[in-house]
């Protein structure tokens, strides 16, 4: 049996899992899992891509059409399993479907990996990145430009302030978007329920959200923006 065949079986087997767990599993699990397996999945893309034939590659792209990937701009207009070489920076995976009118509101991505902003007032410390130097392509084509990256200080409504560091800046997104991976890297979990979910560290609460037109929105009462270094030392958690 061919590389081929092989790696296209593998490609298949790891989205027939996430689509099936998806029919009987529970929000919480589903989420946690579904991340595993496409974080998984898309490591495993770039390593075989080569073995992709055009219309495999046309097909995940198609599967994956409300999703969205960032990379550095070496060939924008190269198939998408192609766009992120070795030598890229693999910027993100996030959720691309969802929306909020409210240009303070933060919707919790299960999917993310990295914090998203599209207000550059929001940030404390901000460093420009070059005119089209890093770009957020979307599975439909089309490409948007990461403006800046630098750090957000968040006051959550249970009291606690986070500091949310490396920021992607990009204005065309439709919602700010934090991240539930780098939540877990620095040991908080995310707990999930029908309207609300709760963010806990070593069974301590850091803070909550509730749930508004399917769209988990983290629990903030101030973003703190005026003076950075004032508020550093009331930093409760750094989020990478």
């Amino acid at each position: 049996m061919s590389a081929r065949v092989i790696s296209q079986g593998v490609v298949a087997a790891l989205i027939t899992a996430m689509l099936f767990l998806h029919v009987w599993c529970d929000l919480d699990w589903y989420l946690d899992i579904s991340l595993r397996i496409m974080l998984t999945l898309f490591t495993f893309l770039l390593t075989i891509s080569h073995t992709l034939t055009p219309t495999f590659e046309k097909n995940i792209i198609h599967l994956f059409s409300g999703k969205m990937t960032t990379m550095k701009n070496n060939n924008p207009l190269k198939s998408s399993l192609n766009l992120v070489s070795s030598d890229d920076n693999f910027i993100a995976v996030v959720s691309q479907s969802c929306k909020t009118n409210d240009v303070n509101e933060w919707v919790v991505d299960s999917g993310a990996t990295k914090h998203i902003c599209k207000n550059k007032n929001a940030f404390t410390s901000y460093t420009i990145i070059g005119d089209g130097e890093e770009l957020v392509y979307l599975a439909d084509t089309k490409t948007v430009k990461v403006h800046g990256k630098g750090k957000v200080l968040l006051k959550l409504t249970s009291g606690k302030t986070l500091s949310l560091n490396d920021v992607l800046h990009v204005p065309e997104i439709r919602t700010n978007l934090f991240s539930v991976y780098l939540l877990g890297k620095v040991g908080v979990k995310v707990s999930f329920g029908c309207d609300n979910f709760v963010m806990t560290k070593n069974d301590v609460l850091v803070g909550n959200g509730y749930c508004k037109k399917r769209l988990y929105i983290l629990g903030i009462s101030e973003i703190l923006h005026d003076n950075a270094s004032v508020y550093f030392r009331l930093v409760d958690y750094c989020v990478m």
